[in-house]
């Protein structure tokens, strides 16, 4: 008999009365700069960008550089990986001493993703192989010559990197498009370019950030709404805040974690 009262606990359904497991807090990115990022950074100064997260999760940064392709950021094989707490800022040299965003001699957008998951995926060889088979390649200048392509490519290869990670993976994407000139251009104000959307995908779908059009731009543009207020001694703070939706191989060595003490 009590095998048989075993044999049953071990097949009984669970309780579904039970209070069923709160869900997991959303995960959503936001990236801010020392400016507004509808306006150039001029390319003899540092980007200096700060990111923080809705809940906690581990970061994952690239660029595409105009003449070199694309460029795995961090996390890099000797980056100590670390947990991004919930809600907290962090700056670049926060997440690794090395990590700088420097464009001397670079006229034109670089384009910035970010991608932050809940779990420490390594996500580094699944983006370096669905951008080379898409024409942009670490150290050459990307075969795609107009930027909206770049920037519908770069969609594909998050909607690939998606679907490797699976829909149980909870994720947060984001892309900047950084204007970059000479300081010389700035000051004149000898520049044409319209500045581009950032976009962050979250909650199953694309979010825009644009600036608002003006007729003498830069000096009017839409300032976003924040979820967390901008630190007031970094003006020009700018943040996801959803606008417009729109549905749309050698193995790296891993970083190492950074352990909890």
């Amino acid at each position: 008999m009590d095998k048989l009262l075993l044999l049953f606990t071990l097949l009984s359904p669970p309780d579904l009365g039970a209070n069923p497991s709160n869900p997991p807090a959303e995960l959503r990115l936001e990236v801010r700069a020392s400016q507004s990022l509808f306006e150039p950074f001029p390319n003899e100064e540092e980007v200096r960008l700060y990111f923080r997260g809705t809940a906690a999760g581990y970061l994952t940064l690239y660029h595409i550089h105009p003449d070199s392709g694309l460029a795995i950021l961090y996390p890099q094989s000797h980056h100590h990986w670390r947990e991004l707490e919930a809600k907290k800022e962090y700056r670049l040299v926060d997440l690794a001493d090395d990590l700088e965003l420097k464009y001397r001699d670079v006229e034109g957008y670089v384009y910035l993703g970010a991608v932050m998951t809940r779990e420490p995926i390594h996500l580094v060889p699944w983006l370096e192989q669905a951008f080379e088979e898409k024409g942009i390649k670490a150290g050459e200048k990307p075969e795609t010559a107009w930027e909206e392509e770049i920037e519908a490519l770069i969609e594909k290869v998050e909607a690939d990197v998606r679907f490797r990670m699976g829909e149980a993976q909870t994720s947060s994407f984001a892309l900047l498009p950084l204007l970059i000139k000479p300081r010389m251009q700035l000051l004149a104000n000898a520049w044409r370019e319209t500045p581009k959307s950032q976009r962050y995908f979250f909650a199953g779908r694309y979010h825009f950030i644009a600036p608002e059009p003006a007729q003498n731009f830069p000096s009017t543009l839409r300032r976003a709404p924040l979820s967390f207020p901008p630190r007031h001694s970094q003006p020009g703070a700018s943040a996801i805040a959803p606008s417009t939706t729109k549905e749309r191989t050698n193995t790296p060595k891993p970083p190492r974690r950074e352990e909890k003490n």
